[in-house]
């Protein structure tokens, strides 16, 4: 759970790279916009790079990677990364992670997905 954990905090910092512009620029006068073009940055960042490489930026660093028992569908990939739109939504769909010491959070058991490290694939 911890090269995971450090993945994703990664991956958070390479997205608030990313939308730093929208917030600097014109937009950021109207918030609900800028944020909700936030929010479709950081899902297609994870879905886009999970579906064509089964990896983010924070996941190749760590050397850890997504797994399905056949190619992800892109509807799977963004099903397992909708609650990373909020972080108590992330923190209740990792309870599973925590409290029954499994490796999949709830989505990734209804996407039939998994995060496995390189080496044990």
């Amino acid at each position: 759970m911890l090269k995971r954990t450090i993945a994703y905090i990664i991956d958070v910092v390479v997205v608030i790279l990313i939308t730093v512009p929208l917030w600097s620029s014109n937009l950021a006068k109207n918030k609900i916009p800028v944020q909700i073009l936030s929010i479709i940055v950081l899902i297609l960042y994870f879905s886009l790079f999970e579906f064509s490489l089964e990896k983010t930026i924070g996941k190749w660093l760590t050397k850890i990677k997504i797994k399905s028992s056949n190619n992800p569908t892109f509807q799977q990939i963004f099903l397992r990364n909708i609650s990373k739109i909020y972080p108590l939504l992330l923190l209740i769909d990792s309870l599973p992670i925590i409290f029954k010491k499994t490796n999949q959070r709830f989505l990734e058991k209804l996407s039939k997905t998994e995060v496995v490290d390189e080496k044990r694939q």
